[in-house]
Order: C-alpha cells, then structure tokens, then sequence
C-alpha cells in the first residue's frame, strides 16, 4: 500500500491514472461482481487521498450507486455518514485553513 500522494509525483500520476479507468468503466454487467471491492475502494481512498483523487472517487461512487443501486442499497448510510462527518469538521478546518 502506498501512502497517499500530496505532491505531483509518479506514485501521483499512477494513483490518478487507475482511478481515471475505473472511472471510464462502462457500468454494465460486466461491472457487476466487482461493484462491492470497487467501492469499498473509493470510500477508503476518500477519507485518505488527495483532493484531485477524491473527487475521481466521488465520480465513481455516484455512478456506481446510479446503475447499480439494489445492490449497494446498504453501502448508502455509510457514504452519507461520510458527508455528514465533512460538514460537522467544515468550521473546524476553515478555521484551520483561514
């Protein structure tokens, strides 16, 4: 596992690369068997990636839940837990950051 990437480097480009396929997969059947580990993914690399990553996460994850809802019917409290816990920290980091 490499660490998350805060600066333009190779390990960067690779990291943004990938999810840039991932993200330019056709949600199709194929898709599918893979729907569970590939947004497990994107959830873990949201609360540890860069920001550029992250939203390339975003992307995949609202496809993912826009084609594929059924299935991922209980993966939805925990994505909106994580928006949830973006907004309480957002004074806190305005606050940090300004």
């Amino acid at each position: 596992e490499i660490p998350p990437q805060l600066v333009d480097g190779p390990a960067q480009k690779i990291r943004n690369t990938l999810l840039e396929i991932l993200n330019r997969l056709p949600n199709n059947e194929v898709l599918r068997p893979h729907v569970g580990q590939v947004l497990q993914l994107c959830m873990s690399l949201l609360d540890k990636d860069n920001e550029e990553n992250a939203v390339l996460c975003l992307r995949i994850i609202f496809d993912l839940h826009k084609n594929f809802f059924p299935s991922l019917e209980r993966e939805v409290q925990p994505f909106l837990d994580f928006v949830r816990s973006i907004y309480v920290s957002l004074p806190t980091t305005v606050a940090r950051v300004f």
